[in-house]
């Protein structure tokens, strides 16, 4: 089996992704790894620049302390001494550490932060700056009170009173004994910070730990949360790819075999249609033989028209170029006409064929006839052919069905047979297109299994089904339901067409022009004509049509009767025959096509033709067709004359 280009493109991306995801996911968490290592080593070695701050501020202020207590040492030891020649520099020497160490406290003070940060003892940084700040008060008077004798002390040495040295001794005194706190409450506040900024490197760490790890999972989760449903999205379809291959396949094996069985249901006619016509020209038969060889002639060539037309059918309901027209439709004018069509091939196989129209049933309903007509020929078809004895019952009524809490009035149909039935097993494909059963087993199918798909999806498009319900050698019961569109049952005002052999009596002597491009059409529908006791005159184009019943008008001899093929060279059939409309002449015109879309009828009538008649065109038909329209014609002509 070779696979197409859709699946090997979808095994190509799935393979992709796959790889991509696996090497992006080991690129990313050795990524992640990577990144957490050298953050944490960074973090454990930078400082917050504020942290720090307070930290030296606060180092630096113990030793600014200690060092402006050396300086009142150097100025205690130069009065006991009176190294007069020294006191002058320890005093300037103090005044500069005093400065330091007043500017530092004040920077430090301002800069302080985390005033609730505490230490072993329970002490709070803001306890701390109290102390401190007491401290520094009490340091302060001292060191103004010192001021101010050294200011002395300058101007008088060596003339200094005992007085004034032992202020000098007291104010140093003073210093000296407030320092230790004040350098301890430093020291504690010093200590704290330090173990503040650890403790927000060790935050830190911790917070892009858990950063990393948050990644980690996220980019675990990845694959499980989001890639994997695309994993599993791509499988699904290309697996449902597979199976629709696998189906379209088998799908296709099967069509090719049922092309075969219509091929070769196309032979047998035709081997019919040769092989009875070479024995008309080729040997010498009276006219009864002849008249057997036509007989079989026509109805293998019915048949083969039959086959074409069903294989059109199911193309066009494939292609969705199915149209429905519907238009008011009577009912009893119909089944008389089934009635009229299948009763004598009912009576040759001994069969009963009863036709029953319940009280129920309107006069007349809206829908598609030909459509109707074609499902209910169908299933009758069926029903007789399979029927070896007994009898073909349609019923018709109308009846009521609920669909979603609501009523809606519905044509029903039933057809039942006596026949040989159908085994329960093979009804649920019973309407599948192309399917076959064995014909003995069977009563509903026909021989090349496209009638009932055809009959079913019209029966659809009228807005109804078909149901069958049968078992082995017990019959069918074959239900049709239809929409009835609108409906009355008021008697209808138009007379029932009965296309009836009794009817060709009105072809005898009359004059008839066949408008062919064909010369076998022209042979053929001439045959036909003659020996129904018509005069056929020949046209080879519109043109020439449109010329002879001009001429015919003039000369008072005009056609009864024109039969035009509508593709045609020179001047086609829709334009001559606007042109003999538009001469007011309204001889009866027969359009002739060779196809029978409802689009086809319609530019037919509209062109200004009176019917239409598929190719090919059976003898009943076109003999049927014509005799119905010259008695239109002169029913016409009768009421115009009253």
């Amino acid at each position: 089996m070779t696979t197409p280009p859709q699946i090997k493109l979808l095994r190509a991306k799935l393979h992709t992704l796959v790889s991509t995801i696996g090497i992006a996911a080991s690129i990313s968490i050795t990524g992640i790894f990577v990144l957490a290592l050298i953050i944490t080593i960074k973090l454990g070695s930078i400082h917050s620049p504020h942290s720090q701050k307070l930290v030296d501020l606060s180092s630096n202020q113990a030793v600014l302390s200690i060092q402006f207590v050396s300086t009142i040492d150097d100025i205690d030891l130069a009065l006991r001494t009176e190294s007069w020649n020294t006191i002058d520099p320890s005093i300037a020497s103090f005044t500069q550490q005093y400065n330091r160490w007043i500017n530092t406290h004040q920077d430090l003070s301002a800069e302080r932060i985390n005033h609730r940060i505490k230490g072993e003892s329970g002490l709070s940084v803001a306890d701390h700056f109290d102390r401190v700040a007491y401290n520094k008060t009490q340091i302060t008077q001292s060191v103004n009170e010192l001021k101010l004798v050294t200011d002395s002390i300058v101007r008088r040495a060596p003339y200094i009173s005992q007085s004034t040295q032992s202020r000098v001794f007291a104010s140093a005194q003073s210093i000296r004994e407030q320092f230790p706190a004040y350098i301890d409450s430093i020291k504690q506040i010093n200590t704290l910070y330090k173990s503040h900024e650890l403790q927000n490197r060790k935050q830190s760490i911790a917070s892009i730990q858990r950063l990393c790890f948050m990644l980690l999972i996220t980019l675990l989760a990845l694959p499980v949360f989001v890639i994997a449903p695309k994993i599993r999205s791509m499988q699904a379809a290309q697996q449902s790819l597979e199976s629709k291959l696998v189906d379209a396949q088998t799908e296709a094996s099967h069509r090719w075999s049922l092309l075969a069985s219509l091929a070769q249901e196309i032979r047998k006619p035709m081997n019919t249609i040769i092989e009875r016509a070479s024995r008309i020209l080729n040997a010498q038969q009276d006219d009864e033989t002849n008249a057997e060889h036509e007989q079989h002639i026509e109805a293998a060539s019915n048949g083969l028209n039959t086959l074409i037309d069903d294989i059109l059918q199911i193309s066009s309901i494939n292609a969705d170029t199915f149209t429905i027209n519907p238009k008011t439709t009577d009912l009893r004018a119909l089944f008389n006409s089934i009635e009229n069509r299948y009763q004598p091939i009912a009576s040759d196989k001994g069969l009963t064929l009863k036709v029953q129209l319940d009280e129920s049933c309107p006069t007349s309903i809206t829908t598609d006839e030909q459509h109707l007509k074609r499902i209910l020929e169908k299933l009758i078809h069926n029903a007789i052919q399979y029927t070896k004895a007994g009898s073909v019952n349609i019923q018709a009524s109308l009846e009521q069905t609920n669909l979603h809490d609501t009523t809606q009035d519905k044509l029903t149909i039933r057809i039942v047979d006596t026949g040989i039935g159908i085994n329960h097993e093979h009804i649920p494909r019973i309407f599948d297109a192309f399917h076959r059963i064995d014909e003995s087993e069977s009563n509903t199918q026909d021989h090349h299994g496209l009638g009932l798909t055809i009959a079913q999806a019209l029966a659809k498009q009228l807005g109804g089904d078909i149901a069958i319900e049968s078992a082995s050698g017990a019959g069918c019961f074959a239900t049709v339901t239809i929409h009835p569109g609108q409906y009355s049952f008021a008697t209808t005002s138009n007379p029932i067409d009965q296309s009836s052999d009794a009817d060709h009596a009105i072809l005898v002597s009359k004059r008839v022009l066949i408008v062919d491009d064909h010369e076998d059409i022209q042979q053929l529908l001439t045959r036909f004509l003659t020996r129904a006791g018509c005069s056929v005159e020949l046209a080879a184009d519109g043109q020439l049509a449109v010329d002879q019943v001009l001429s015919a008008n003039q000369s008072e001899a005009p056609f009864d009767l024109i039969l035009m093929d509508m593709q045609m060279p020179v001047l086609d059939g829709y334009q001559a025959t606007q042109r003999i409309r538009q001469s007011g002449i309204s001889t009866p015109i027969i359009g002739i096509t060779a196809h029978s879309s409802d689009d086809d009828i319609a530019r037919c009538l509209q062109a200004g033709c009176d019917t239409h008649l598929p190719k090919p065109i059976s003898k009943s038909e076109l003999l049927n067709a014509c005799a119905k329209q010259l008695h239109h014609h002169a029913q016409s002509n009768t009421k115009d004359a009253a």
